[in-house]
């Protein structure tokens, strides 16, 4: 039972972690993209 409390979390944490730094990514690909419009 507590081993799949601890187990369940680290799946949800590695997911997470994946889509923020999909997210992230996506973001600066954005910021680049603005600063060349900007320049």
């Amino acid at each position: 039972m507590f081993n799949n409390i601890v187990f369940g979390h680290e799946i949800s944490g590695l997911l997470f972690g994946e889509i923020f730094m999909l997210n992230n990514e996506f973001s600066m690909q954005h910021f680049e993209n603005e600063w060349h419009l900007i320049l």
